[in-house]
């Protein structure tokens, strides 16, 4: 729907071009001409605008495609996904995983990889996050990171430090503040 219909609530009227000598007042045709003239002043400039912003964006962007068979890292993001957070997150940790096979096209710019029983995350990722596997794959050269079931890390409770009572909605409920250890294995 567009703004004049969501206000107006019909369709904009068409705009037809001004055929001169149609009219026989002087006044009418010098405001249609006008008129005309404006609009295609008006499609100009948009032509021009649009114009400037496929240049702009065109060198930045690069229309990546792989087909199936192809290899490609993953771009993850740890703090994200919870099914591959590590113990040590910083800007130095690793932002690719991989290699993983791509399995199926999906639409333009998604794709199907074949993750890993282990990675509890969706197959489907757009291309922006892929990255082609140059050369021959070395296979688990990158791997999920252990100590995980699910999206949860395996930690083990080690001792139950202190514990408290609280109310919440009106019930008594315990809390036990525990010491867990993480297990990378």
């Amino acid at each position: 729907m567009s703004p004049y219909e969501a206000v107006y609530g019909r369709v904009p009227p068409s705009l037809l071009d001004y055929v001169q000598g149609v009219f026989s007042v002087a006044a009418v045709a010098d405001v249609l001409m006008d008129h005309s003239q404006a609009l295609e002043l008006l499609k100009e400039n948009l032509r021009k605008a649009q114009q400037r912003m496929i240049s702009q964006v065109n060198p930045h962007g690069s229309a990546v495609q792989f087909e199936p068979g192809d290899w490609v890292f993953l771009k993850l993001q740890p703090y994200r996904q919870g099914s591959i957070r590590t113990a040590h997150q910083g800007k130095l940790s690793r932002r690719f995983y991989g290699p993983f096979k791509v399995m199926v096209r999906i639409g333009t710019v998604a794709y199907r990889v074949e993750l890993s029983p282990f990675g509890r995350i969706h197959n489907v990722f757009h291309v922006s996050l892929l990255k082609r596997c140059v050369g021959e794959p070395v296979l688990n050269q990158c791997p999920f990171p252990a100590g995980f079931q699910g999206p949860h890390p395996l930690l083990f409770p080690v001792a139950v430090l202190d514990q408290r009572i609280i109310v919440q909605r009106g019930r008594r409920l315990r809390q036990f503040l525990v010491q867990e250890q993480f297990d990378a294995t």
